[in-house]
């Protein structure tokens, strides 16, 4: 049996939008997405019914916990990372940001900063 493929997600969190970019193994885009930063939207993105396997990746900030508590039962695998420290001459835009994390996730480029517990 051949093993499914993974999906690598990358998203860019904000109060009030999540920007996502989603790369298969071989490292083409196959999706990019802004959504609302509401669970059920959330959700229906990683959870999409042709990607079985699902990797996701964001930047540790004040929604990290909330977040990696939405999508640890959704996802194979949830990384809490820090990729600050770009140059000062850097272009900050939220789609290369996603777009960035994608593809550091997909090479294994991105460690985690922390392991969250759930509360209960």
């Amino acid at each position: 049996m051949k093993q499914q493929a993974i999906h690598f997600v990358g998203l860019d969190v904000h109060q009030s939008t999540v920007v996502a970019s989603v790369r298969n193994e071989s490292g083409k885009v196959v999706m990019k997405a802004t959504v609302p930063t509401e669970e059920k939207a959330i959700v229906a993105l990683v959870r999409n019914a042709s990607w079985p396997r699902v990797h996701v990746a964001f930047e540790e900030g004040t929604q990290a916990q909330w977040l990696h508590d939405v999508l640890t039962d959704q996802v194979e695998r949830v990384v809490v990372c820090n990729v600050r420290g770009k140059g000062p001459l850097a272009n900050k835009d939220d789609r290369i940001d996603a777009d960035g994390i994608s593809e550091k996730l997909r090479m294994g480029g991105l460690k985690p900063v922390f392991t969250a517990h759930r509360r209960f």
